[in-house]
């Protein structure tokens, strides 16, 4: 076990959440309901910064969107799976499952293949011409 924490302490302790607290979730497999109502607090910052991060994915060079997209989808769906075991995240492992990453990742390699075929490359020519 790490015992890492990778939530900023000062949201965690408006909702009266500190480490020891979260010790006695992870160590009881239990979520208390002050870590849930942070975790619901930091679960909206989450969508929010998402939501503005899928702004950008446009801007980025045709050949990197498809990349970067796959990886928004996939972290997206590891946020609605933690949304829907209502913040439940120490007694299971909040994941995607194999099917669904191959699929996403699947679709995301198709789009990759098709924008580094498409678009010029760095030096003007037209990848895969002869």
């Amino acid at each position: 076990v790490r015992q890492r924490v990778y939530l900023p302490a000062d949201e965690l302790a408006a909702h009266g959440v500190d480490r020891e607290l979260l010790m006695w979730c992870h160590i009881h497999r239990r979520t208390d309901p002050r870590v849930r109502e942070a975790l619901a607090a930091q679960h909206e910052i989450t969508r929010e910064t998402y939501r503005f991060a899928a702004a950008g994915i446009g801007m980025l060079a045709p050949r990197s969107r498809p990349c970067v997209a796959t990886a928004a989808a996939l972290y997206s769906e590891i946020l609605d799976c933690i949304e829907k075991s209502d913040f439940a995240v120490f007694n299971h492992r909040a994941t995607v499952g194999r099917s669904r990453r191959l699929q996403v990742a699947g679709l995301g390699l198709l789009r990759s293949w098709r924008a580094r075929n498409s678009a010029p490359s760095e030096s003007g020519f037209q990848s895969g011409a002869a």
